[in-house]
């Protein structure tokens, strides 16, 4: 029986016409991307641990997190990047609490001596430059007192806290734990007559827990989420929460994001435990900005863009660079992508000299690298697993309309009918996504497209995708044959 759906009331004599779209050639639809920021919150923040919060502007966050504490700062970078890329993904962020019986780690800046000629003295605290004036004549209690006050001007920007006695500047980090070791500060000029010593006084102690906030997270959907934590037993706690979220039921596929500012080896380490293509460590040693701002940069930048193949060499992002000593030789690049490490770098203008204030991903690639004891190269680039995510839940939107409830009021039969209208809906998913340039081969693939009913889950049909990724264009090799 066919069903018009033309009411049955109509008697005047006419032709009627209705319309029944099926997915013969259906569109992608646009996709909502979120991320999710998990850090320290400190003890000025009104913010209750493990609740989740979107995120829109710093003077919101401040007051969630505190001042300068680990997830402000990650939430700053978040609408920098935003700003500097012109797009950017919707923003949550879940602070979690330090770690009990730790302490805080503090750095001094000792003054001696009085100046003897004007000039400027320029410190750096992680990566922020403050540039204090200094008159023949000053005192050293003087000019530590002008050094504490040129910070405190840029306080919602800093990870420290700075306080001032004679001529010692005090700077404690905002929260407790190892993360303040990372905070790297400089004095990089002084003047005449003038001494400005570093010292790292008091190590911190305490590594804070993010299981509190994966547990908050849990389900729901998040594309992306960036850590303040970088070490080992982080990795142990997102592998478990790939096992739940990659797994065939949950769907709630998502991709974790770490900043290593120490050693290639160091995230050769976390990179080699991870060893999944949900995972990425940005390696940058010597960078100034904190592990958590590093890792909210490289998960902005990922979603800043809704094409799951997206490439992103040489993308520019507002971080601060290493000094030219430690910037990264083409061999490490090669060693740091090989191990499965997501190098950073600093931008070189066309003098030579290093742009201050930004940095670029050279190739963004996940952790991926072996499958079992052999080279695995195929996930290297995240737009390979991240294709495989966004065409699975363009077929989940597809099966919701065209096999939903809604659509279905009386349910759907498993039938030869039906089997062939779930190849259509597959076939033409495949073919938009070749038209847009994330699949290449479609119809060489369409042609292995089997779909069938379970022979042992009764009302459960199985469909057998084959699909080829466009990647990115990285490398091209010129073979020069010159003729005189």
């Amino acid at each position: 029986m066919i069903n018009t759906g033309v009411p049955s009331n109509l008697n005047v004599p006419q032709t009627f016409h209705t319309f029944t779209y099926l997915y013969a050639n259906r569109s992608l639809i646009s996709l909502p991307i979120r991320i999710a920021l998990v850090g320290m919150k400190s003890s000025a923040g009104t913010a209750v641990n493990g609740t989740i919060y979107e995120v829109a502007d710093a003077t919101q966050t401040d007051g969630l997190f505190g001042v300068g504490s680990e997830l402000a700062l990650m939430c700053r970078m978040a609408f920098a990047v935003s700003a500097f890329l012109q797009r950017g993904p919707r923003v949550y962020a879940v602070s979690i609490a330090e770690p009990g019986a730790s302490v805080a780690n503090v750095k001094t800046i000792t003054v001696t001596g009085s100046a003897t000629a004007d000039g400027n003295a320029i410190v750096r605290i992680a990566g922020r430059t403050y540039t204090v004036g200094i008159r023949s004549g000053d005192v050293q209690n003087t000019t530590a007192a002008n050094i504490s006050a040129k910070i405190k001007e840029n306080d919602e920007n800093n990870p420290v806290a700075t306080t001032v006695a004679t001529n010692v500047v005090t700077l404690t980090h905002r929260t407790t734990g190892v993360q303040g070791g990372d905070v790297t500060v400089t004095a990089d000029q002084t003047v005449a007559g003038v001494t400005i010593a570093v010292a790292n006084t008091v190590t911190g102690t305490g590594t804070p827990n993010i299981q509190p906030a994966i547990d908050a997270l849990g389900a729901l959907k998040y594309d992306g989420i960036a850590f303040g934590n970088h070490y080992g037993a982080d990795i142990t706690i997102i592998n478990t929460d790939i096992t739940a979220r990659w797994g065939a039921t949950d769907k709630g596929w998502r991709y974790y994001f770490l900043g290593e500012p120490g050693t290639i080896g160091t995230g050769t380490s976390l990179a080699a435990s991870a060893n999944h293509q949900a995972v990425v460590i940005g390696s940058f040693e010597g960078g100034l900005n904190t592990a958590g701002e590093l890792a909210t940069a490289l998960a902005m930048a990922t979603f800043s863009r809704e094409r799951p193949n997206a490439i992103y060499n040489n993308l520019k992002l507002p971080l601060y660079p290493p000094p030219a000593a430690t910037v990264y030789t083409p061999t490490e690049l090669e060693t740091a992508i090989a191990a499965g490490l997501t190098p950073l770098s600093a931008v070189i203008d066309s003098t030579g000299a290093i742009v201050a204030g930004q940095a670029k991903i050279i190739r963004m690639v996940t952790t991926k690298t072996t499958s079992g004891s052999n080279p695995f190269a195929l996930l290297r680039d995240i737009g390979v697993s991240r294709t495989g995510v966004y065409l699975a839940r363009q077929l989940d939107a597809g099966y919701e309309e065209r096999f939903g409830a809604d659509a279905n009021p009386d349910g759907v039969y498993l039938t030869d009918d039906t089997l062939d209208q779930v190849g259509d809906l597959a076939k033409s998913i495949l073919r938009a996504c070749g038209e847009a340039t994330i699949l290449r081969n479609v119809e060489t693939d369409i042609a292995k497209l089997v779909y069938e009913r379970d022979l042992v889950t009764i009302g459960r049909a199985n469909v057998d995708l084959w699909y080829t990724v466009v990647v990115g264009l990285h490398q091209i090799a010129w073979k020069h044959n010159v003729q005189v």
